[in-house]
């Protein structure tokens, strides 16, 4: 997975590449640090918090739009908190077993209320 990543890292280089060729600009070595250091950049961020690096590219540009250099800073670890969050949101709402205690435990308390009351 790591090699077809490096693969699709290193043909939109090329593309970039030869676009800017087409252009009649030549890319120079600090262009070439930066395109490259930005994609290795959000396929090792990606693979970190089990992210597309798609996804990774679209937040970085996304807190640096809304944030500036705070939000480029804040931006992935803000995106691995709610991608937690939002996996144990899921897991536990899901759960068969979780919503059925929960609705014995309703059941229950309406059962304990009502003998309390001697309904």
């Amino acid at each position: 997975m790591i090699s077809a990543l490096r693969d699709l890292a290193l043909t939109s280089v090329k593309l970039v590449e030869e676009r800017l060729r087409l252009l009649g600009a030549e890319l120079q070595e600090e262009k070439w640090r930066a395109v490259e250091a930005v994609l290795w950049l959000a396929i090792a961020l990606g693979l970190g918090v089990h992210m597309h690096p798609l996804v990774t590219v679209m937040m970085i540009f996304a807190g640096g739009m809304l944030g500036g250099v705070y939000g480029l800073l804040l931006a992935m670890p803000l995106l691995g908190i709610f991608t937690v969050l939002g996996q144990m949101f899921g897991e536990i709402w899901f759960d068969p077993r979780l919503r059925a205690r929960h609705t014995a435990r309703n059941l229950l308390e309406k059962r304990l209320a009502s003998n309390d009351l001697d309904l």
